[in-house]
């Protein structure tokens, strides 16, 4: 692996095999059009920033989910046209996460309590997903929010 590699962009490509000798010291990972079978084990992305994954069909239950629980000083998480998804992974581990964005997600249905577990949360944007029908009260506990969006939620009203 890139010892040095900071920033990748990935399109249509994966991760496959172990990375337990590998430290990353990646900090920016945009990943487009992922190939549904990840098989990374052991990679720790302890210095990762900002994560954004774009048209993939991952499940609720995908490995790949692990990779942002494990990125404790992830402070960007995008998660565009992600079909595969119903709700989203608790992300609570992420205490510095500032910006969470949820855009043409369209089988994402709730948004679970731990939500509120995310203190330094100044940036939610929940967009185009329509089939969202529930959102916690909790919601309204995050002090630091400065900027909300629903635009496209239409299951909310």
């Amino acid at each position: 692996m890139l010892p040095y590699l900071r920033l990748l962009k990935l399109g249509n490509g994966t991760f496959v095999g172990d990375f337990v000798k590998y430290h990353s010291r990646l900090r920016w990972i945009s990943w487009r059009s992922p190939h549904p079978d990840f098989r990374a084990d052991n990679l720790h992305l302890g210095r990762l920033v900002v994560f954004k994954l774009d048209k993939n069909g991952f499940t609720d239950d995908s490995k790949a989910w692990d990779l942002i629980k494990r990125a404790r000083n992830l402070k960007v998480l995008s998660l565009t046209e992600c079909d595969g998804i119903t709700t989203i992974p608790k992300f609570s581990k992420c205490l510095y996460l500032e910006r969470l964005t949820l855009a043409r997600c369209n089988r994402l249905k709730r948004i679970e309590r731990f939500i509120e577990d995310l203190p330094s949360l100044i940036e939610l944007e929940i967009e185009g997903c329509m089939n969202l029908a529930y959102l916690p009260q909790e919601v309204g506990a995050l002090v630091k929010l400065e900027r909300f969006s629903l635009r496209g939620c239409h299951g909310l009203m």
